[in-house]
């Protein structure tokens, strides 16, 4: 049942003082109507108990904004939102439209730096940001004494004689709640065996990411894209630095354990921040078939945002990925599934449970 001013509320309840449920939160269609942003489709999910987020539909159903209680969790980028119709996914375009965003999700046939593999001349983080969603659906629905919202979508990567990837996406929330669950599918729809790749780019900004902000991530591995044979301490990436403090486009490879439900996790923490009851974004992702969790780190002005990115791959180009053995393939009509559970949290006792 829905928790609303810290009260909890039945169905029954919550009727007889509501008199809609958009008075609270749900789910509205609205469109970008400025600069480059024109056109674009929105989404705005708001459950009520300060959690709220604008999912792109006209970008691969990725989330632009998403805040908690008021306070921005993710980093745009200075390009702002971009209707798909103004990005190229050739070589490094990619950066002249990539708005940044809370999720943009990477793929699906290629991730990471531009490189050519085979016979492929491959872009940066693949096509997958360019792409709009099609067969868009809101549900949004009492289920016994919870109040259901759901984004549903499907995106497809498709060349003729080539790739022929769809993903099918739904995003669900629940009022009351400050957590959001993606539960993903890729379809190899075509005849021929196909690289799939996959990476969610979480982009985080100020104010969760300030002075000191730690990641909590238990990994039976993790290593420096620039120095791959050596492990690296956590010390190295635990704590994320002030402005101009660090290095522009650092990057580590994590290789993070499973929980008993075959969960891996890692949680972003600023326990300084909203007054210092604290700030935090936890993650959990299927292991089994996001066996990698890519962190990016730019302390520099304006670029100020930490990327905490779950993948089936590392980003340092899918050749790199081929000649590692890491480069999963997709048999004709083979499924691969994928779920990603994201909490908000703000307060000392909600932020005491978090560990790596």
């Amino acid at each position: 049942m829905p928790k609303l001013c810290g009260k909890r509320l039945t169905r029954k309840q919550f009727e007889k003082v509501v008199g809609n449920t958009s008075q609270v939160g749900g789910l509205r269609r609205v469109e970008l109507q400025d600069g480059p942003a024109r056109g674009l489709e929105v989404v705005e999910l708001r459950t009520g108990a300060g959690l709220e987020l604008s999912i792109t539909t006209g970008r691969g159903l990725d989330i632009l904004n998403a805040s908690l209680g008021g306070m921005p969790l993710g980093w745009i980028s200075p390009i702002g939102a971009v209707h798909p119709s103004y990005a190229q996914a050739t070589g490094t375009e990619f950066l002249k439209t990539f708005p940044g965003g809370f999720l943009a999700t990477c793929g699906l046939a290629s991730i990471g730096a531009p490189c050519t593999d085979g016979e492929d001349e491959l872009s940066i983080h693949g096509r997958y940001p360019t792409l709009p969603g099609s067969n868009v659906r809101l549900t949004q629905q009492w289920v016994g004494n919870a109040f259901e919202m759901c984004v549903e979508g499907e995106v497809r990567e498709v060349e003729l004689y080539g790739t022929n990837l769809v993903l099918r996406r739904k995003i669900s929330a629940t009022l009351g709640e400050n957590r959001f669950v993606i539960e993903d599918e890729v379809q190899n729809a075509g005849p021929r065996r196909t690289p799939h790749q996959i990476l969610y780019h979480f982009n985080l900004g100020y104010p969760l990411m300030d002075v000191g902000t730690e990641t909590l991530v238990r990994s039976k591995r993790s290593v420096s894209k620039d120095a791959i044979e050596c492990p690296v301490e956590p010390k190295a990436w635990h704590r994320f630095p002030g402005v101009g403090g660090g290095t522009q486009d650092e990057v580590f490879f994590h290789e993070p354990q499973a929980d008993a439900r075959g969960m891996a996790r890692v949680s972003v923490v600023n326990r300084k921040a909203n007054g210092a009851q604290g700030l935090a974004v936890a993650l959990r992702f299927t292991k089994e078939t996001l066996p990698w969790l890519v962190q990016w780190r730019n302390p520099c002005a304006t670029e100020y945002v930490q990327g905490i990115e779950p993948s089936n791959g590392w980003v340092l180009g899918r050749d790199e990925d081929r000649k590692a053995g890491r480069l999963v393939f997709l048999r004709p009509g083979e499924v691969r599934r994928y779920r990603v559970e994201c909490e908000a949290l703000t307060g000392k006792k909600a932020l005491s449970g978090l560990r790596a």
